[in-house]
């Protein structure tokens, strides 16, 4: 092999280690990018059942007259548990 030939696989290679380096880069920073995204995504999905389920859990007991007029202290629920048969 002579100098120019040398030289010519020389200038190849830097050029070839300049663009195998640029795009792995890229790619390990949309790699990266990827992963902070889903990480966010998963944390809203999360967040977002809880309040669902606090809101259910809240609207279920607000709606639930049974327990509140029969676990009551007023004079009301004091009539209901003792005139009807309702909360037996």
């Amino acid at each position: 092999m002579n100098d120019d030939t040398a030289r010519q696989l020389v200038k190849q290679l830097k050029k070839l280690n300049f663009w195998v380096t640029l795009f792995g880069s890229i790619f390990l920073i949309a790699i990266a990018i990827i992963g902070v995204i889903l990480f966010q995504v998963v944390m809203f999905a999360r967040s977002t059942s809880d309040n669902i389920s606090s809101f259910k859990q809240s609207t279920v007991d607000a709606l639930n007259v049974k327990k509140q007029v029969c676990g009551g202290t007023g004079a009301f629920s004091d009539f209901v548990r003792s005139k009807t048969g309702a909360c037996d």
